[in-house]
């Protein structure tokens, strides 16, 4: 049973030592990116993460939100109460 936890850690640690690029970084040179680190709130914690982007999928991940706010706002003004 130790041998398992053992060879399950090794698994898990060599998948976190992974090199290989996101595809999001496909054809983009190291030196035209720049890696920003920041600490976000978790949802149902009073704890924040740190979580590295580059500033290219920041604002992606801003624009989404942004969409995804704009669609639920326009579904909740065509739904009628029901009274």
């Amino acid at each position: 049973m130790a041998m398992w936890k053992w060879l399950l850690l090794a698994v898990g640690l060599a998948g976190c030592a992974s090199t290989h690029k996101s595809p999001t970084m496909a054809g983009v040179s190291e030196s035209d990116v720049e890696i920003v680190c920041v600490y976000e709130k978790q949802v149902g914690s009073h704890f924040s993460r740190r979580i590295c982007r580059t500033k290219q999928e920041m604002e992606r991940d801003r624009r989404e939100a942004a969409e995804l706010m704009d669609r639920t706002r326009a579904v909740e003004e065509t739904v009628t109460p029901v009274e």
